[in-house]
């Protein structure tokens, strides 16, 4: 029985083909398939990936067109994989040689497991700066964790294939580069075990799309999810939420110069005003903008 499924979504990634088949054929861990969804690449990815990987039965292709989604791409990888374990590999992301091996002796004690990583950008240069990866500290719950913000890389992630039996990445276009994020609450939600490996296992790309630059970005995705997710995370807690929403709110602002001058005098306006003030103040700028998120 094949122990671990990896998942790929490709788009446009023959600049990364050697790498990502280095990535997984180097792996000391060996029993493994490899389910490749390519979305229809205007480049030779698929050309590349074959060649390189021509005498491995482990890799397998498959061409959709994913409409801008990689939660389309991963839910189909995931219906046409049979390993116990689910892994996923980002095609610009890669794997020390024993991720698999040290990730598949921890999924023991839990349903899901993830790990740091260390940063490389789109030009293959390597950096020893560690990703951040959020651990299971001072008595907070994984549910608050994640009122923080993603605390978990794709491409780091082993998990229980029952997971996915009952949780899916979801397709819908607002949830487009944060799909993952949203997962992992839903995952947490269904109550399966989370379990952080102190140990730094692969590199990300920092270029990539994935929920860490998305808060960058665009923060307001954030707030799609914290408004889906509202009762769980937060209790239906109005001042928390509202905290938090007013936190991403920010970051968009210096984003957006038409609000930089409204968030002025907000912040003006908040000095004088009494605590409980202050947060019928940022209820009112949430709701007030919910139009522009």
């Amino acid at each position: 029985m094949i122990e671990v499924s990896i998942i790929v979504p490709t788009f446009n990634s023959e600049k990364y083909a050697l790498n990502l088949c280095k990535s997984i054929k180097e792996q000391t861990f060996t029993n493994f398939e490899v389910i490749i969804i390519d979305n229809n690449s205007l480049d030779e990815t698929l050309l590349k990936l074959k060649k390189i990987s021509y005498s491995d039965k482990r890799f397998k292709y498959y061409n959709i067109s994913n409409e801008g989604s990689i939660a389309k791409s991963r839910n189909y990888g995931i219906t046409k994989s049979i390993g116990r374990y689910i892994a996923f590999h980002d095609s610009d992301d890669f794997w020390f040689k024993n991720k698999l091996e040290v990730s598949i002796r921890e999924i023991r004690k839990s349903d899901f497991t993830y790990h740091s990583l260390r940063t490389h950008n789109k030009n293959n240069i390597f950096d020893q700066r560690k990703l951040r990866s959020y651990s299971l500290l001072e008595n907070k719950s994984f549910k608050q964790l994640m009122t923080i913000g993603n605390p978990i890389n794709t491409s780091s992630v082993l998990c229980k294939r029952e997971i996915f039996e009952v949780v899916k990445f979801c397709e819908e276009k607002k949830f487009i580069t944060v799909e993952d994020f949203e997962c992992w609450i839903n995952i947490s939600r269904n109550n399966f075990r989370f379990k952080r490996i102190d140990k730094v296992l692969g590199y990300y790309n920092i270029s990539s799309q994935n929920t860490s630059v998305t808060y960058v970005k665009n923060p307001l995705k954030f707030i799609h999810i914290f408004n889906k997710h509202k009762k769980y995370l937060f209790n239906d807690n109005l001042r928390v939420l509202s905290k938090n929403h007013f936190r991403y709110l920010m970051a968009y602002s210096l984003k957006k110069r038409e609000l930089k001058k409204k968030y002025f005098y907000y912040l003006l306006f908040s000095k004088i005003l009494k605590s409980k003030l202050k947060i019928i103040l940022r209820l009112f700028f949430t709701l007030f903008y919910k139009k522009s998120i």
